[in-house]
């Protein structure tokens, strides 16, 4: 495991210990983990100004689907990878988390279906990883289950499973901020009868409420999120007149409804604030910034361009990437502009991102995002996770 420090050499991974400064105390003011502890591994000595450190992956690809992270919460990172199909390939049956105070990397999950399983999906919140463990019959139907990880003492609970007599081709999506744990499930429970249910879970109180449930063949619940007094998703239509529109449930006043914003996918929500892509999951579109508690919509254009993908939001900050993979963007919703965009370099694929919110009432966040170098050369793919400190000052 190595890191490198944005205030660094261009691309040198060097050994050394990091100062209890730079990102040290940029960590500190968001999450309020610092000094950094010097760790076994090699680490970069950082610069003073530095505010970013890139963090080598053991698998080198990122896939770009949704809930496949990263994830950024209270000074941790989460993220799954693979090596690309061949003598060498490897499936995501892994989550690995590094602890930025601490400098330690860790693989916490591991799919219990061992080389049939997969990571359907996973969401870090504090100390708390939840995440969907797939495995697949030799028929192509998903078995699963959806468990929670105490990553501070190690200890696994399982949520939820596969009912059994139901046939599901489609993991549970979920959607985790470490009290709730929105969960979507699309199964067939007899031939032709296809059902899809959105269900909130309170894991500490052992209590579950079924939020929505709907059956047809061709419509399914897709892209969970949770603001602060909201669970919000998709219904997906399918077929000649495709459409995908925005339900939200009042978790106050135990209600549902359909908000009137159009077509909009991939959702993400933090505080009173949802972001979301305009239009159906599969093409291009606008990234949108919308509030619960007003019912207004903000902006429909956060990124002025029609080609952007998988936003993500926190601590004030919409972040996104380019539809060709070719970058990542953060807005500030405080200035109301683009504040930050990574390199375009050659051989280079962005993957998804993530934003933590500040824990100290600063008002600085942290975001993540992946990549993937020398994509299309003769040598090794290389996968970077990268941790960032912005300031909407």
């Amino acid at each position: 495991m190595a890191l490198k420090s944005g205030g660094g050499r261009r691309g040198s991974v060097v050994g050394g210990a990091c100062a209890a400064g730079g990102v040290a105390v940029l960590l500190t003011s968001v999450w309020g983990v610092g000094p950094w502890r010097e760790a076994s591994g090699r680490v970069v000595a950082a610069a003073p100004q530095a505010n970013e450190v890139t963090i080598a992956s053991p698998r080198p690809y990122f896939v770009p689907l949704n809930g496949q992270g990263p994830s950024l919460s209270a000074g941790r990172v989460a993220w799954t990878a693979n090596t690309p199909q061949g003598p060498a390939g490897s499936p995501i049956d892994r989550i690995y988390v590094y602890n930025l105070a601490q400098r330690q990397l860790s693989t916490p999950v591991r799919s219990h279906y061992g080389t049939a399983g997969f990571i359907g999906g996973f969401a870090l919140a504090g100390s708390a990883l939840a995440y969907v463990d797939t495995g697949v019959t030799p028929s192509r139907i998903f078995t699963w289950r959806v468990c929670i990880v105490d990553l501070r003492h190690g200890g696994t609970t399982t949520v939820l499973t596969s009912p059994p007599g139901a046939t599901s081709f489609i993991p549970p999506q979920i959607a985790f901020d470490g009290a709730r744990l929105l969960v979507l499930q699309s199964m067939s429970r007899q031939a032709g009868a296809f059902e899809s249910t959105a269900t909130l879970y309170t894991p500490s109180r052992h209590t579950s409420e079924v939020l929505a449930r709907l059956s047809s063949p061709t419509t399914s619940f897709a892209d969970p999120a949770l603001a602060r007094d909201a669970a919000l998703w998709t219904t997906q239509t399918f077929g000649q007149h495709p459409s995908s529109r925005l339900n939200a449930y009042d978790m106050r006043r135990r209600s549902l409804r359909v908000l009137p914003v159009g077509d909009v996918s991939q959702l993400a929500a933090s505080g009173d604030l949802v972001a979301w892509k305009s239009g159906l999951t599969s093409g291009p579109g606008r990234i949108g910034l919308y509030s619960v508690q007003s019912g207004r919509v903000l902006s429909d254009d956060l990124a002025h361009s029609d080609k952007a993908i998988y936003p993500a939001i926190g601590g004030g900050f919409v972040s996104w990437t380019a539809i060709d993979f070719s970058r990542v963007c953060i807005y500030s919703v405080a200035t109301r502009q683009v504040i930050y965009k990574t390199p375009a370099v050659p051989q280079r694929v962005y993957g998804l991102s993530a934003i933590s919110d500040s824990t100290t009432g600063a008002r600085d966040a942290a975001v993540s995002w992946v990549y993937t170098a020398n994509v299309s050369s003769k040598t090794a793919m290389r996968g970077y996770v990268v941790v960032r400190v912005v300031s909407s000052q």
